[in-house]
Parts: structure tokens; C-alpha cells; sequence
């Protein structure tokens, strides 16, 4: 593939085999070259938020308690999952921001993008987490 650049009227015409595509039409494939990556990268943070909703119990059916009541008592995990969205959405909204800059990317930003979305995935509500609860509960009975 190479440029030809004609002076007079500043127009560049790239030649890709038999076919001359124009700048405008260049430029919206390079643009292309980021929407694999980023529709992954949105796949990994839909499956991380989804990761939170299962820290959420459902109360127990005919209790003495009543549902709303039952709902209420579950705040905690409530609040962790808003914080914990949030979280995410300031995140998504960066990394989407980062790829206004980014035209192009090759393999090895393909890797770091993957070990930046490795931490977007272990990033959950740590402080009310189930990972975090049974590692409390079995310190607690060490005790």
C-alpha cells in the first residue's frame, strides 16, 4: 500500500491493490481498527458488573420477617453493589474516553488493554464481597 499525494490539490488517494480509496474513506476503516477491541472490552465490563448481583441473597420465604423488612436488613450488600457500580461506570467512562485518542492499535495494546480489563474483572465490593465474607468467617473462627 502506498500514498501518492498530488500537490495542487492536496488530495490524498491511497492505493490498495486495483482500487484508490480517498482520505475520507481511509480514515473512517483506520477508526474500524479500534471497534473489535472496544466491543470486547465493553463485553468484559458488562461481565464484571454482572459479577455483582451475585453477592445479593434472596431473603427467606415465610419468615417472621416481612419483605420489605427482609430487603432492608440485606442493605449492606445493596450499598456495595451501587458503590461497587459506580465504580464501574467511572471505568467504563474513562476507558471509553481513552479510545477518542486512540486510532489504531497492534497486538501488544491488545495485551495491556487485556491485563487493564484483568483488574477491571477482580474489581469487585471487596469490603462485602463473598470471597472477602468467607475469608472473614474462617479468621473469625481461627480466633
Amino acid at each position: 500500500m502506498f500514498l501518492l499525494l498530488r500537490c495542487r490539490a492536496c488530495i490524498f488517494e491511497h492505493y490498495l491493490g486495483d482500487v484508490f480509496l480517498t482520505d475520507s474513506t481511509v480514515r473512517s476503516l483506520a477508526e474500524r481498527e479500534t471497534d473489535r477491541l472496544e466491543a470486547f472490552s465493553d463485553g468484559v465490563f458488562a461481565f464484571a458488573i454482572t459479577l455483582l448481583v451475585l453477592d445479593l441473597t434472596v431473603p427467606p420465604v415465610g419468615g417472621s420477617l416481612g419483605l420489605f423488612q427482609s430487603l432492608l436488613n440485606e442493605w449492606p450488600a445493596f450499598f456495595a453493589l451501587v458503590t461497587s457500580f459506580m465504580t464501574f461506570l467511572i471505568m467504563w467512562v474513562n476507558h471509553h474516553n481513552m479510545f477518542n485518542y486512540i486510532r489504531r492499535v497492534n497486538r501488544e495494546f491488545m495485551f495491556l488493554n487485556g491485563f487493564l480489563l484483568l483488574f477491571v474483572v477482580l474489581t469487585r465490593s471487596p469490603p462485602l464481597s463473598s470471597p472477602s465474607t468467607y475469608c472473614l468467617t474462617m479468621l473469625g473462627s481461627r480466633l
